[in-house]
């Protein structure tokens, strides 16, 4: 028998097994040929044509006749950090497959984060993920200001509510009962 394995991970293998949190044993049996390959946030060039490969891939598992996608999608994905990197990128456009309603990706099929400008990248190309320091309150109302706050910082946090409790100088469980009063969904 004849066998080829090809792993992919985002963490230094070397640094976890010194570190004791991956086999020591393991790591050198697999450990043959190391590729490394950058993040797809350090490739904007290949979001498109891996994009037009899931559509049509997609859609003709789904079983859907997608027969284009407008500009202004590609430069959605584009500018986006895509923190999950390929495997993100697939299931955004599956999603944007699954539950188009036309013959045409547009706008309208593109995730809330990506339309929010959540997780888009800088122009030196680092992902603002998580920062929005241009949040204006729509009201002078405080409960609903603390109310879109949290809205805000959920979404930030790709609903990471941990994280946002964090980010809001509050803990999770003050967080949970604000999420039951103000009814975020």
């Amino acid at each position: 028998m004849d066998v080829r394995l090809i792993c992919a991970t985002n963490k230094d293998l070397a640094q976890e097994v010194r570190q004791g949190r991956f086999r020591e044993d393991l790591f050198y049996r697999i450990n043959v040929i190391l590729i490394k390959a950058p993040p797809l946030r350090e490739r904007r060039e290949d979001v498109r044509p891996l994009a037009e490969h899931f559509v049509r891939y997609l859609s003709r598992v789904n079983g859907k006749s997608i027969e284009g996608v407008d500009r202004e999608v590609y430069e959605r994905l584009e500018s986006y950090a895509w923190p999950g990197n390929v495997r993100e990128l697939k299931n955004v456009v599956e999603r944007m497959v699954v539950l188009s309603q036309g013959p045409r990706l547009t706008v309208a099929n593109v995730p809330e984060d990506l339309k929010s400008g959540l997780g888009v990248m800088g122009a030196d190309g680092d992902p603002s993920l998580g920062t929005n320091l241009d949040w204006k309150p729509e009201t002078s109302n405080l409960q609903e200001m603390e109310k879109e706050l949290i809205r805000v910082r959920l979404q930030e946090c790709r609903g990471n509510k941990s994280l946002a409790a964090k980010k809001l100088g509050i803990s999770r469980r003050t967080l949970y009962r604000k999420i039951e009063q103000y009814q975020i969904h």
